[in-house]
C-alpha cells in the first residue's frame, strides 16, 4: 500500500464523518476558499538530519519510531528516516508506520483481502491473521510481479486504533525478509505516550496568521482546524504530511499526480481541474493543483500541494464540500 492509498484513506474517513476539509495556503485564491484567505507559513527546513533525537531508545536494542507510540527492535542498518515515518537502511530498503491513533482496525483492513493485493500485480506469499502485543493483527507478504520487489504489511489494533507497517525491499533478498519478518514480531505499541508533533520532523508550520490552529497527529499526518477543534462536524481542516523524496525522476506534477490517483481510487470522480501552479513558498520549490468533482455522493474540491527540499518534501493534503460558485 502507498502513501497515496494510507492518504486516500485518512481522507475517506473525513469524509464519511460528514467533516468539511479545506486546504488553506498561501497559493489559494480567495474564490477558492470556504473561509478568509490567511497562510500557512513554514518555518526554514533544518538543515541535515532531521531535528531532535532519531530514534528514542527504550532498551538496548529496542527503539520508539518518532512520531508514533510504535516500538520494534530495529533491523541492522536501520536507521530513522527523513521526510517519512519509519526507518530506512537505502532508497529501497525502508520501514514505513502509519500510526492512525484513534482508527479502527478492522474497518481499515475490510479492503486489503489477498484479492486486493493479488489484483495489484502482487504475489502474495503470505496473508495471516495473527496477534501482536495483545492486538488483532494481519499479516501479508506480497513480490511484485513487475519487479520482483517484496513487501511485508503488519496491520494491527482493535476498534479504537489502527496501525499499519510496511516494510519495503527491491529484488530477491532473503536475508531481508526475515530481517522484516523478526523486527514485526517485536512491535509493541504503547497508548501512554505523548506526541511532539515536530519532534522528528525536519519542518514545522507556524499558525499565527491563520485560523486553522494545530489540533492532532494522527496517521502520520498534522491536522490543523479551526481553532484547533477536534470533533465540530462543519470544521474545516487540512493534513500537511511529510514524504520521503527518494525518486528523483519524479517531478512535483508526478508526486501529486500519483495523490490524486489514490483518492481517485477510494471514489473521488474528476470533473475539472480548475487551477495549477508552480512557484516558490518561502523560498522552497512548491507545486499546487485544484480538482472539482464528487466524493461520497458530494460535491468536493480536492487541494493538492508539495514543497520540497533537497531530500525532503511536505505534502499539503485537503478538500472543501459546499458550494463553491
Amino acid at each position: 500500500m502507498t502513501n497515496s492509498e494510507i492518504l486516500a484513506t485518512s481522507i475517506g474517513r473525513y469524509l464519511s464523518q460528514g467533516l468539511c476539509l479545506l486546504m488553506l495556503l498561501s497559493a489559494l485564491q480567495s474564490d477558492a476558499a470556504c473561509i478568509a484567505p490567511d497562510r500557512v507559513v513554514l518555518r526554514p527546513f533544518y538543515p541535515g538530519t532531521v531535528k531532535a533525537s532519531l530514534a528514542i531508545e527504550l532498551g538496548h536494542d529496542t527503539i520508539r519510531i518518532p512520531g508514533t507510540r510504535v516500538s520494534m527492535i530495529a533491523p541492522s542498518g536501520f536507521n530513522s528516516a527523513k521526510g517519512m515515518v519509519g526507518l530506512i537502511k537505502d532508497n529501497d530498503t525502508f520501514i514505513n508506520v502509519f500510526d492512525a491513533g484513534d482508527g479502527d482496525h478492522y474497518m481499515d483492513t475490510k479492503t486489503f483481502t489477498r484479492d486486493y493485493f493479488e489484483s495489484s500485480s502482487n504475489e502474495v506469499l503470505a496473508f495471516d491473521d495473527t496477534q501482536i502485543g495483545g492486538y488483532a493483527a494481519l499479516y501479508v507478504w506480497v513480490r511484485s510481479l513487475d519487479d520482483a520487489a517484496a513487501t511485508h504489511f503488519l496491520f494491527f489494533g482493535d476498534s479504537t486504533l489502527s496501525v499499519i507497517i510496511s516494510a519495503k525491499h527491491s529484488g530477491n533478498n532473503p536475508e531481508m525478509d526475515v530481517a522484516f519478518q523478526t523486527a514485526f514480531r517485536t512491535v509493541t505499541y504503547d497508548r501512554g505516550v505523548t506526541l511532539s508533533p515536530f519532534d522528528d520532523l525536519d519542518f514545522e508550520v507556524i499558525d499565527s496568521q491563520t485560523v486553522l490552529k494545530f489540533a492532532e497527529r494522527t496517521a502520520g499526518a498534522l491536522t490543523y482546524t479551526v481553532d484547533g477543534a477536534k470533533d465540530a462536524s462543519s470544521a474545516e481542516f487540512l493534513l500537511v504530511y511529510p514524504v520521503p523524496w527518494i525518486d528523483s525522476t519524479l517531478t512535483h506534477e508526478g508526486v501529486l499526480q500519483r495523490q490524486l490517483d489514490g483518492v481517485i481510487a477510494k471514489g473521488f470522480v474528476v470533473s475539472s481541474q480548475r487551477r495549477s501552479s508552480s512557484r516558490k513558498l518561502n523560498g522552497y520549490d512548491s507545486y499546487s493543483c485544484r480538482y472539482e468533482g464528487v466524493m461520497l455522493d458530494m460535491p468536493m474540491v480536492l487541494f493538492l500541494q508539495i514543497v520540497s527540499h533537497e531530500e525532503s518534501a511536505i505534502l499539503f493534503y485537503g478538500a472543501s464540500t459546499g458550494d463553491f460558485d
